[in-house]
């Protein structure tokens, strides 16, 4: 059950309120829609961290369309985090 919907800044470019991800948590890790660019994956694992989840707890990633700016991270989640 999905009790919650996190925003998390991405500081794209040094910049707040630009490119963000929504956090889906739920009981087996949680969902995320959009990655952010492959450029903002630092910030997008901090602001997993202040959720108190790492990486390695993103089970899924759903993505809006393949623009860089959407889905740049996508490939490191999967490929060295294991989500789907």
């Amino acid at each position: 059950m999905i009790d919650r919907l996190e925003t998390l800044d991405l500081h794209f470019q040094d910049r707040p309120h630009t490119i963000a991800s929504y956090l889906l948590p739920h009981d087996d890790g949680a969902a995320l829609i959009e990655t952010g660019p492959a450029s903002t994956a630092a910030m997008l694992q901090a602001q997993l961290a202040e959720q108190g989840l790492t990486p390695n707890d993103v089970t899924e990633v759903l993505l809006s369309h393949i623009h860089l700016d959407h889905a740049g991270a996508a490939g490191w989640l999967a490929a060295e985090h294991g989500a789907t």
